[in-house]
């Protein structure tokens, strides 16, 4: 008889938790495991990683940067910024370029208030101007074309005085200014002169003589335009008062009107 076979000798099975090791060989995840169907994936749960907590403890996150990092990482870390750190001056430049941005603005709204102010000045003067026009009366083909102090209106001429005396020193002043004493015939020329004259009252050119009342151009008076009151004795002269012509002595002081065609 031959000799018999040596049954190969069963190796003790070796405690997986002694070795450190897994007894059963690794499988690939992506492989089907036992008793699941082909195509069908196998999921394994893996435990999420563990990092320490470091809110509020900027010791702790300090220790996790490098020395050499740890004054570049200092703003992130919340330690303060020092002064020459890069991001402390960006920083204030962005402040500085808004600042200046704002001081441009306010100069420029200053400007347009002050040119609003000039534009609204330049306008009131200009209407003003354009009313004092439109007071003067309109002379059509030539020059205004009275003297000083005296007044023009519908072609004559109007001399108001300053000064009282008597009719006949008034009559020598009109005369010597190749003029007379104001002549009323047209209702135009007694609003002409109540116009002007005020509260004051003023010879007139008018005079009692032998052929009675007559202007100094000698035609002679009618009250179609204006009443005559006092007509009484040794009254022979007239003034023209607030309402109406009244007669008085000629010695008596009063203001007096010249009259003159203009040229």
């Amino acid at each position: 008889m031959g000799r018999p076979r040596s049954l190969p000798r069963r190796l003790p099975a070796r405690d997986s938790a002694d070795s450190g090791t897994d007894s059963h060989p690794a499988r690939d995840p992506a492989l089907p495991g036992p008793g699941l169907p082909p195509g069908a994936a196998m999921h394994v749960a893996v435990p999420p990683a563990r990092y320490p907590d470091l809110t509020g403890s900027p010791g702790a996150a300090a220790a996790l940067v490098p020395a050499g990092q740890q004054a570049q990482a200092a703003p992130l870390l919340g330690a303060p910024w020092k002064w020459g750190d890069p991001r402390r001056s960006c920083r204030y430049q962005r402040v500085s370029e808004l600042c200046s941005n704002i001081w441009i603005w306010k100069g420029l709204a200053c400007m347009a208030m002050v040119t609003v102010i000039l534009v609204t000045i330049l306008l009131v003067k200009i209407t003003l101007d354009l009313r004092a026009i439109e007071r003067i009366p309109a002379v059509t083909g030539k020059c205004i074309p009275c003297p000083g102090s005296w007044m023009w209106f519908r072609g004559q001429c109007y001399y108001f005085s300053k000064e009282i005396q008597d009719w006949d020193a008034s009559k020598e002043f009109c005369s010597s200014h190749n003029a007379t004493l104001a002549v009323i015939k047209e209702p135009s020329h007694l609003e002409t002169i109540h116009s002007y004259k005020g509260n004051e009252d003023y010879w007139l050119g008018l005079r009692k003589g032998g052929k009675g009342w007559q202007w100094v151009d000698g035609s002679p008076f009618t009250n179609t335009t204006i009443q005559l009151e006092n007509d009484g004795q040794n009254l022979n002269c007239a003034f023209l008062s607030m309402k109406q012509i009244v007669t008085v002595d000629c010695t008596s002081l009063r203001y007096w009107i010249c009259i003159k065609e203009s040229r």
